[in-house]
């Protein structure tokens, strides 16, 4: 089955399913049941909130089982890793369109950067689809449906984050949060 799909998810699954669990079980042997939640949160005191709170949300949404649940997050570590190597193939290219923009560039290089592009976003879809194949060994399709969209919103929700906790005035880019450079 092939999907079409030119978003990059990168960080997602990274921040997602890396740490979900340990994140759970340390809340749970505090007492608490949760991270712990206030205005003087560091960046990844808040990443592991909305990792934790994204964890229970999935669990429940999917009606996913522990086990369940941890096979899924076993499932996804080959899926993180070439996330991240895509994540840093894109950044790296961004940061050469930055310079030919900014500075001109050699004869063919914006050749060279949009035929990058392309294959980094060929890429991106390979890994989806890879990955749709996986998890439909746990996942039926409605629940597959489900997580894609829950990672989907997990992923505005840390941009949004992110943005917010670089003080950026005036809020997100022009166009919105995807709107912006792919950060993962």
């Amino acid at each position: 089955m092939r999907f079409r799909e030119g978003r990059s998810w990168g960080w997602v699954a990274i921040l997602v399913l890396a740490a979900v669990v340990p994140v759970a079980e340390a809340a749970a042997q505090e007492g608490t049941g949760r991270p712990p939640r206030g205005q003087g949160m560091s960046r990844s005191e808040m990443e592991q909130q909305v990792r934790f709170m994204f964890g229970r949300r999935m669990m429940q949404e999917l009606d996913l089982s522990q086990e369940e649940f941890e096979a899924l997050q076993e499932l996804q570590r080959p899926f993180q890793e070439r996330r991240r190597a895509l994540g840093q193939r894109e950044r790296a290219t961004r940061l050469r369109i930055a310079a030919y923009l900014q500075d001109g560039g050699r004869e063919g290089e914006a050749d060279e950067l949009l035929a990058e592009l392309a294959s980094i976003r060929a890429d991106e879809l390979s890994v989806f689809q890879d990955e749709l194949e996986a998890v439909s060994g746990i996942l039926d399709p409605d629940q597959q449906l489900r997580f894609v969209v829950l990672r989907d919103q997990l992923n505005q929700r840390i941009q949004r984050a992110r943005w917010q906790a670089q003080g950026t005035r005036g809020g997100p880019p022009p166009g919105g949060i995807d709107a912006s450079p792919h950060l993962w």
